[in-house]
């Protein structure tokens, strides 16, 4: 993605930086990030895809990279800094210290997503079953004792029913434990 990138702070010197796929570059196979000479040279690797994990300094929020060249260990930090108006521009800071690279990646898609997200579908059934069932009992005692004037038990809209609802679903359990060879009848 960003391919022989100059520093601004360490002349002679280039970088290249693929943040999601390996690259191969001169003697750098397979890595994220590789050092090149301006002369094309002399090739480093500086971090491998294998190796790439995400830290948090001070609030910063940072893509670190490992690689062993020539057995010398090598770190390289990528520094996330969100600009809306940025598409993306990568400044290479160069060795930042002994065998440690810096890199400041300014750009939009740095930047972190605040997504709301709405009620799911079963949370919007379940209110409005409670709702309905709500309107159901405080409409249904209303119509019984306003219109009816009914009183006591009676007061429950559908009384029969809802009192009769567990010897019903016994009857249907046992009949389908019985795999429907007892006939409805018995029940």
């Amino acid at each position: 993605m960003f391919k022989d990138v100059v520093s601004s702070s360490f002349n002679g010197w280039k970088f290249s930086w693929n943040p999601c796929i390996p690259f191969t570059e001169g003697n750098c196979r397979n890595v994220a990030v590789c050092e090149l000479s301006d002369d094309g040279y002399a090739f480093y690797n500086l971090g491998t895809q294998d190796s790439a994990w995400f830290l948090t300094v001070s609030g910063v929020f940072q893509l670190s990279y490992n690689a062993s060249d020539e057995g010398f260990p090598r770190v390289t930090y990528v520094t996330l800094v969100c600009d809306p108006s940025q598409e993306k521009t990568l400044d290479a800071l160069g060795p930042l210290y002994s065998a440690t690279y810096g890199f400041v990646l300014t750009s939009k898609y740095c930047c972190p997503r605040r997504e709301t997200t709405g009620l799911s579908a079963g949370s919007i059934l379940l209110i409005v079953f409670f709702v309905l069932l709500f309107v159901y009992i405080v409409g249904g005692v209303a119509f019984q004792v306003g219109v009816r004037k009914s009183s006591g038990k009676e007061i429950i809209p559908n009384y029969t029913w809802w009192f009769s609802l567990p010897t019903l679903i016994k009857d249907g359990v046992k009949f389908t434990v019985s795999c429907g060879k007892m006939s409805y009848e018995k029940l």
